[in-house]
């Protein structure tokens, strides 16, 4: 059996179209021996299942599938509190400091949120951060933020585990394997509507998703994420992501295999993550 895997490849703009013909022509050289595709960063407008399909391969062989990361071994801190002047949110962003990434766009948002006290901690680094920098004078956020280098993995799961909310405000990540570790980590996220990893994020219940590109829809996300009793944190969400562990995954991978083997002609198996979401 020949199972393709690929990362969602719908990045809008100008790459687009070249980026298009060249999976065309992959889609037509090796449909004919592809029994199914798993699709990383599957949903929405922007998903792979679109750009997949429309690139040639059979919307009936593409399955949704994700990026597996090893969960923390830190226990999931309580996420139950009221923030003060003293002791603010704690709003976390961890990858590149490049344009694709549109960190400029969460300085925007963050500057927006005047009636809620916050902390914004940016861990990475690259070329903007010169930029963002003079960005945060700008906008007089500069000791509302703390800018920190790379980390290793055990460092950020343990910013993961004072913080409150992980945003990604990327204009494009094929997946963004961060908003996975922020979610068994227990955290909460918020991310854009053209990261892959918007899969994740259910009925606003474990986050939001917003807009791409939108500052306004971003501060609306993550004042929601921040203050709803309604968005699940901590133990509860770290329990959800289960569904996105890999016990998980390797059954309903069998189970897509299973569907494969009978020639497709069953309903599509479930996929765990996906399952409670209506859109």
């Amino acid at each position: 059996m020949r199972i393709l895997m690929s990362e969602n490849r719908y990045e809008p703009g100008t790459a687009l179209l070249p980026r298009w013909i060249v999976y065309a022509y992959d889609a037509l050289m090796n449909r004919r021996w592809l029994d199914g595709f798993l699709c990383i960063g599957f949903t929405g407008r922007y998903g792979g299942l679109r750009f997949f399909s429309r690139c040639g391969y059979p919307a009936d062989r593409i399955f949704p599938f994700l990026h597996l990361v090893e969960p923390p071994a830190l226990p999931p801190p309580s996420r139950t509190r009221v923030a003060s002047a003293a002791t603010p949110y704690q709003v976390l962003f961890v990858g590149q400091l490049i344009p694709r990434k549109r960190v400029d766009l969460l300085l925007d948002a963050m500057a927006a949120l005047t009636d809620i006290p916050w902390r914004l901690t940016l861990v990475g680094t690259g070329e903007l951060r010169d930029e963002l920098q003079r960005q945060a004078a700008a906008l007089q956020i500069t000791d509302s933020i703390s800018f920190v280098d790379t980390l290793d993995n055990a460092a950020v799961f343990q910013l993961m585990a004072q913080s409150d909310v992980l945003v990604l405000p990327s204009r494009f990540d094929g997946w963004g394997a961060v908003v996975s570790e922020a979610l068994t980590s227990g955290l909460p996220v918020v991310c854009s509507d053209r990261c892959g990893a918007s899969d994740l994020l259910v009925n606003q219940a474990n986050g939001f998703v917003f807009r791409a590109d939108s500052a306004a829809d971003l501060e609306k996300g993550i004042r929601y994420t921040l203050t709803s009793p309604e968005v699940i944190k901590g133990k509860a969400l770290r329990d959800w992501s289960d569904k996105i562990a890999g016990p998980s995954a390797a059954d309903y991978f069998v189970d897509i295999v299973d569907h494969l083997a009978a020639d497709a002609k069953s309903a599509k198996p479930r996929c765990p993550w996906l399952e409670t979401r209506t859109a």
